[in-house]
């Protein structure tokens, strides 16, 4: 934690990063949990990384085919705080770095938590790629939470 930063307890607003994928479904009901228990809003991200997208396909895509995934992995987590007595949802699609995009989303909507969920790659593999979580807890101001996958 930097010397300018601050924690905000108890969390007023809390963003769930979502790929639509198992991890991310996973971490999205331990932290919708947590926000129905401190009736937090509760912002859902989804980042467009067009660099995953060959330049052929780049070019021929309109923006709503791109978005399509990415809104409707929103879409899944709404559905899911309605379900756990989430009452104020924000939704969020973003085109970028999803790393970066997430922090910049904590920054530009005065979030005070994350919850995310992680893939669990190691060793070379995680060193190559990277880690989404990995590089966003080392950058973002407030705490993040990571939820595993289950073994």
């Amino acid at each position: 934690m930097q010397p300018d930063e601050t924690l905000e307890f108890p969390y007023e607003d809390i963003l769930v990063p979502t790929d639509g994928s198992p991890a991310a479904a996973r971490a999205a009901e331990h932290t919708l949990s947590l926000a129905a228990s401190l009736d937090a809003t509760v912002h859902v991200l989804s980042v467009v990384d067009e660099s995953t997208l060959g330049p052929d396909l780049r070019s021929t895509m309109s923006e709503s085919e791109t978005e399509r995934p990415a809104t409707e992995a929103i879409e899944a987590v709404v559905s899911n705080a309605k379900t756990h007595g989430v009452t104020e949802t924000v939704r969020h699609v973003e085109h970028g770095t999803p790393a970066e995009e997430i922090v910049d989303c904590v920054e530009s909507n005065e979030i005070h938590a994350v919850g995310m969920g992680t893939t669990g790659k190691r060793g070379t593999e995680r060193i190559l790629l990277g880690s989404v979580a990995e590089q966003t807890v080392r950058s973002a101001p407030v705490p993040v939470l990571t939820v595993g996958q289950a073994n």
